[in-house]
């Protein structure tokens, strides 16, 4: 009986053993998979909290909220940035008809304006004046023009031909003066503080491309590089051997005597000035709608960008403002960061139109600060132009856009603080051409 007994007891161990080891087995595994678990939540988590992988916490860059400022919705007017709006219809002879203005610039008190094969000369009337170099192989020639900027103590004019890499030197009269030097891989030539700034260029193709392209250089005048910040996407791991895009940058745009830097699908808008250094400036928080760098280089679709905000414009900064277009499921908004109250707005644009990457779309035409001075075209700046230490804000418009939006309707429905400056603008149309060239539309910021 006892020894019955006993082996009861040994086969009830025996199961509870079983059960023990089966149940402690159990916790172990759910340990392993609960640890994973919240490490694939914490690498989510991480991932939609990435703010800017390139930012420096220890930098004094000027934090803007711009995913919060998506619950403030307010309409800008233009009156909050300028008094008044000058119109300049450039008188431009048919053989220098501009296709497209890509620089532009305002130097005492003539209208400098290139596109990707001339550059052209107006006074403030917008009378023609003179061409500056010429397509061509020759001497003084160039094959086609990136950009183009104005060195205003030595008095010269610089145009950046790309292609070659050649920058060429002309005075302001335009008679050829050399070739100062080359700087290959670069959109953009800027010059400020008495040195070059360049701003690197797109590429498609990453297989054999040198491994010292630069986001941004400072340059001096013999080509040498005194300080550069390099592609990020250096950083991305046997970037070589992947498909990767190359965004580029926006137009560098003048505040005083500095240069914002902007790229496509940052996060961090950088400035140079008169200490000739290249520091972030502004950190635009995107918050849960930002991109990785992996994100920008090499595993965003073209379609998925609408889930991310992704910038639309160069930002623009004046005394009181940081302006900047973006989009969000393909809605553009501005955003308009108040730098004395330190305060962020935005406004989601309401019309029919959509931001789609997908097919190229990428603008939305009369989408601006609200003419309220006027009750011409809404106004969104293109450039920032130091002018007689005043600084100017321009954009280009077509007569053709402007008479087909500013009709009689449009001018009787409009509200504006100054009614003789509307009935000039209502003249000024009405003896637009639609074939005319462009008009550029400059306001003196606040």
């Amino acid at each position: 009986m006892r020894h019955e007994n006993k082996k009861n007891h040994q086969k009830i161990w025996g199961k509870l053993s079983i059960a023990l080891l089966a149940f402690i087995i159990f916790i172990i595994i759910s340990s392993i998979f609960l640890k994973r678990e919240l490490k694939s939540d914490k690498a989510i988590l991480k991932k939609s909290e990435i703010i800017n992988e390139d930012h420096d916490s220890n930098t004094k860059s000027i934090e803007i909220n711009v995913a919060g400022a998506l619950s403030r919705n307010k309409i800008p007017l233009l009156s909050n940035l300028a008094n008044e709006v000058k119109y300049v219809k450039l008188k431009t002879p048919v053989k220098y008809y501009l296709k497209k203005i890509f620089s532009l610039n305002i130097y005492k008190y003539k209208i400098y304006v290139a596109d990707n094969s001339m550059l052209l000369v107006f006074d403030m009337k917008g009378n023609f004046i003179m061409q500056i170099g010429r397509q061509g192989r020759g001497p003084g020639e160039y094959i086609s023009i990136r950009n183009f900027t104005i060195d205003e103590t030595a008095q010269y004019i610089y145009i950046y031909g790309g292609t070659t890499g050649n920058v060429l030197k002309y005075s302001l009269d335009g008679k050829f003066k050399g070739v100062g030097f080359t700087y290959h891989y670069a959109d953009q030539i800027d010059f400020i503080c008495n040195k070059f700034i360049f701003s690197g260029i797109g590429l498609g193709n990453t297989k054999n491309m040198p491994s010292d392209i630069t986001q941004y250089a400072i340059v001096d005048s013999n080509g040498i590089s005194l300080e550069k910040k390099l592609l990020p996407i250096y950083r991305i791991k046997d970037f070589r051997n992947k498909h990767l895009g190359i965004p580029g940058n926006f137009k560098n745009t003048r505040y005083n005597n500095s240069l914002l830097l902007y790229s496509y699908g940052e996060d961090t808008i950088y400035n140079v000035g008169a200490d000739n250094k290249i520091i972030p400036k502004y950190f635009l928080n995107f918050g849960k709608h930002s991109l990785s760098i992996d994100q920008r280089y090499v595993n965003l679709k073209v379609d998925d960008r609408g889930q991310h905000i992704i910038a639309l414009s160069s930002p623009f900064e004046t005394g009181n403002h940081l302006l900047l277009k973006f989009a969000l499921r393909g809605f553009p908004y501005i955003l308009d960061y108040n730098k004395n109250k330190k305060e962020s707005s935005t406004f989601k644009y309401t019309g029919n139109e959509r931001i789609n990457f997908l097919k190229g779309k990428t603008r939305i035409s009369g989408f601006g600060f609200k003419n309220n001075i006027d009750g011409g075209v809404d106004f969104f700046p293109e450039w920032s132009i130091m002018h007689n230490s005043k600084q100017l804000l321009v954009t280009a418009l077509l007569p053709y856009n402007l008479k087909l939006e500013l009709t009689e309707d449009h001018f009787r429905q409009a509200k504006c603080s100054q009614p003789d400056k509307k009935q000039e603008l209502m003249t000024f149309v009405h003896n637009l051409k639609e074939i005319d060239n462009y008009v550029l539309m400059i306001i003196s910021a606040k």
